[in-house]
């Protein structure tokens, strides 16, 4: 199949699909960037082809979807290191309790040259199941991952995506599996036979909730960390997810015995996030018949900054070039029709 130069422009609203079948039953151990790049390309992959396309890319264009400004002097690096994960860390896949094995993402990646722009990539066929639109996938849209800067955060937010899908909102989950989903099932400071607050400290620091109170006042809530104004404020990967994504996740640890060996969470869709063609049709006729009746367009500021950053600009620098003037009550602009 003849090499392609070109993914589709970067657009927030676009989304990958990716299979229950490899959220469910598998694992990948790749950082933020790699998990990002590998959606990126996800969305590009053309369905209805017999073989995926071998990519000869131009790495700028991958800039947007992995969030990576010009100001960020290490940004070529960054996609270099990214496309190098995923080519060096497989899919695994589990045989037995304590045996995995493996199929590669990639059956091919070059680098033109140490300095070069472009690399060459090609999925290989067994990722082919995972990565194309099957009949049940998780839909991951690009503005609602995006801002998140933590691997924990990207892992479990497909998670949860899928198990908003599949389980009407409701997962609850060993701590051992969300070990092994989340590659700390070997690290010591997680691990309850070599550490007495191993549990603890997953929940805290993976999984970002901590308690507080004690006994039957005993409460969970999003890890809380101390700012530079000395205020506590939300942090971790419960907080990230609750911040920029499209989901609400509330967890509640759960005992056996004295111990917490599981977890239960409550997933659910913000709301107002996602509109029928109808409902959009209806706000754009009511849009135009204000604008008709004042004689100016407005526009929210949220509108505003996903055009900006669409368009590579600052909100302002969007504002003046669309002839935009800010309102005073911050949450609009609007512009003479």
């Amino acid at each position: 199949m003849a090499a392609s130069s070109k993914i589709r422009k970067y657009h927030p609203d676009r989304a990958a699909h990716i299979s229950h079948e490899l959220i469910e039953k598998h694992r990948y151990k790749l950082g933020i960037y790699a998990q990002k790049l590998l959606f990126a390309l996800a969305q590009n992959l053309d369905t209805t082809a017999d073989l995926f396309p071998e990519w000869h890319i131009n790495i700028t264009d991958l800039f947007r979807y992995l969030n990576l400004s010009e100001r960020n002097n290490d940004r070529y690096d960054i996609v270099r290191n990214a496309i190098r994960e995923i080519g060096n860390n497989p899919i695994e896949y589990r045989i037995s309790p304590k045996k995995w094995g493996a199929w590669w993402w990639l059956s091919r990646m070059q680098f033109d040259a140490e300095n070069s722009n472009y690399v060459t990539i090609k999925f290989s066929d067994d990722a082919r199941q995972f990565l194309l639109q099957l009949n049940q996938f998780a839909t991951l849209e690009t503005r609602y991952y995006i801002d998140l800067s933590s691997q924990y955060a990207m892992w479990l937010y497909t998670q949860f995506k899928n198990k908003y899908k599949m389980a009407d909102g409701v997962w609850e989950v060993s701590l051992d599996r969300l070990r092994e989903l989340t590659y700390t099932d070997q690290n010591p400071s997680y691990d309850p036979a070599r550490n007495k607050n191993a549990n603890s400290n997953f929940l805290k620091y993976v999984i970002g909730i901590e308690s507080v109170g004690k006994g039957s006042e005993r409460v969970w809530r999003e890890r809380r960390d101390t700012n530079r104004e000395g205020m506590e404020v939300p942090a971790g990967t419960l907080a990230e997810i609750n911040l920029h994504t499209d989901l609400h996740v509330e967890a509640q640890p759960l005992k056996t015995g004295r111990s917490y060996d599981r977890i239960r969470f409550t997933i659910r869709l913000k709301a107002g996030l996602y509109k029928s063609a109808k409902q959009q049709e209806a706000e754009r006729e009511q849009t135009v018949r204000r604008a008709r009746v004042s004689g100016f367009h407005t526009i929210s500021i949220a509108h505003a900054m996903e055009m900006a950053r669409a368009a590579g600009m600052s909100l302002d620098d969007y504002l003046k070039l669309a002839g935009y003037t800010r309102h005073k009550n911050g949450k609009t602009a609007y512009k003479k029709i």
